[in-house]
């Protein structure tokens, strides 16, 4: 789980990266929405088999209340949704890539 929090961590840096030096790259908005969404999405569907993880390995315990894992899991779930949705996300990456502003 820590290797993929850390390449979620990499993907978000990234973006943040290509956003700060936009004029220095000369990047099409439309590709640093693409990275952009691509970080939100990679980072939100990781949240989810994080958490999935999680809960399998505290077994029954991880539903009670008295362990932070079952909040994990309760909360997880909007981070999908806000921020703009994983599927609207996904459609901007593919009209990115689609169109060509976007290579990853």
């Amino acid at each position: 789980m820590a290797m993929y929090i850390e390449a979620a961590r990499s993907l978000i840096y990234r973006a943040a990266y290509y956003i700060d030096d936009y004029l220095k790259f000369k990047i099409d908005p439309r590709a640093m929405g693409a990275l952009s969404g691509a970080a939100k999405v990679y980072g939100t569907e990781l949240a989810n088999y994080v958490v999935d993880e999680a809960i399998q390995i505290h077994g029954g315990y991880g539903y009670f209340e008295e362990f932070d894992v079952e909040r994990y899991w309760r909360d997880h779930r909007v981070t999908r949704i806000y921020e703009g949705t994983n599927e609207i996300n996904l459609l901007t990456i593919t009209d990115a890539l689609r169109r060509g502003v976007w290579k990853p």
